[in-house]
Parts: C-alpha cells; structure tokens; sequence
C-alpha cells in the first residue's frame, strides 16, 4: 500500500534544526530521503510498533516516530531526533 508522508510542523521544524547543528548534513539528508522512500510504501509494516498504533524507525543518523493511517493512506511523522553512533 502506498502512503503519502506527512510531517507534523514541530517535527519537522526539529528535523531542520538538526540539520542546522551537524557537521555532516548530506548523511542526514540521505537518511531523510530514506525515511521518505520507506514510510511511503507499507509504512504500517515499517520499523517497531509502540502503542497507541504508534511506530518507530531507524534510519542511521536519524529515528522517527511515526504513525500509518491506512485509512487515509497517509504516514503522519510525529517525532525526529539524531541518533549519536558509538565508538
């Protein structure tokens, strides 16, 4: 099923911070691209569920927390935040 992904305005303006605060931007705008590609296929399969029909995934540097409306054919990104990788 395909959805069309929509980003929630504080999500989103979080994601452009990020952006703003990383040495290595094309990663995360790679990672950005990915999270697009994936939640707009079988997003209500993608990443791990959570409650309340609830998801999250992880798409290195990033992770979303996302919900698929199959209803609505829409993926809503409720939540973005960097994910630091260990040494």
């Amino acid at each position: 099923m395909n959805y069309r992904v929509v980003w929630d305005v504080i999500a989103y303006r979080e994601l452009e911070r990020i952006w703003s605060e990383v040495d290595n931007v094309r990663s995360y705008l790679n990672a950005f691209d990915e999270v697009e590609s994936l939640l707009a296929v079988d997003a209500h399969e993608r990443g791990e569920s959570r409650p309340d029909g609830r998801r999250i995934l992880i798409v290195s540097p990033l992770g979303v927390l996302f919900r698929a409306q199959s209803r609505l054919g829409e993926t809503y990104v409720l939540d973005v935040w960097p994910i630091s990788r260990r040494k």
